[in-house]
């Protein structure tokens, strides 16, 4: 996308003020994404699943869901998706390192904008679970071969059908959101069919007093 976006604007294919900011927005929106996952990577390459995250402290989590769809935003409307958020307001407090959570989050919704068929649509939903809360990222595009479901979560693993459709990637973002959400205690799953989209559920624990995670 930066390099598309870059490409567009030296070859002057966009002429109107409109469009050079609109692509000026996904640069930077792009960019700041790449940081964020590289510092990710740099800040839980060491972490072993289990282990506690780097930075514990209350996370409201309506926040920081908010804050990483917002980071899509450019996207989306450039491909017209639509994300919509449901049951935020539920939503408990947890335990953990805000930003490497959003980072994770806004990984998971990129991915189900990148993966949508233009015009579609996005939902992300929270519901409490046993005190605990659940995040779930739905779409309905290109969907998962069943082979290759079980590596997706592989550093710089990408399957059939986004080699197939060119979606570009360098096939560490769900590696990196596993590591977060495992290093938060939690749990990430993906439910995927090809031709019927993609559904990642995220499980974290709820806070306990004096800031951990408590396991459900």
């Amino acid at each position: 996308m930066i390099c598309s976006a870059g490409e567009n604007l030296a070859d002057s294919v966009v002429a109107d003020s409109a469009q050079v900011k609109r692509y000026g927005m996904l640069i930077h929106t792009e960019g700041r994404r790449l940081r964020d996952m590289v510092e990710r990577v740099l800040d839980f390459a060491g972490i072993m699943p289990g282990s506690p995250a780097p930075v514990r402290a209350d996370v409201d989590l309506a926040a920081v869901i908010a804050d990483a769809v917002g980071g899509v935003a450019a996207e989306a409307r450039e491909r017209g998706v639509v994300v919509t958020v449901n049951g935020t307001g539920s939503a408990p407090t947890v335990a953990g390192d805000a930003a490497a959570l959003r980072s994770a989050i806004e990984n998971i919704v990129g991915n189900a904008v990148k993966y949508s068929r233009d015009g579609a649509s996005v939902e992300v939903e929270t519901e409490a679970v046993n005190g605990g809360v659940r995040l779930r990222v739905v779409d309905r595009g290109l969907g998962i071969d069943a082979a290759d479901l079980p590596h997706v979560f592989k550093p710089f693993y990408r399957g059939r059908r986004a080699l197939d459709a060119q979606v570009r990637g360098a096939g560490i973002g769900l590696s990196v959101v596993r590591q977060v959400i495992d290093a938060h205690g939690g749990t990430v799953a993906v439910v995927s069919r090809p031709g019927d989209g993609t559904t990642v559920t995220v499980d974290l624990p709820r806070r306990a007093a004096g800031g951990a995670a408590v396991q459900s």
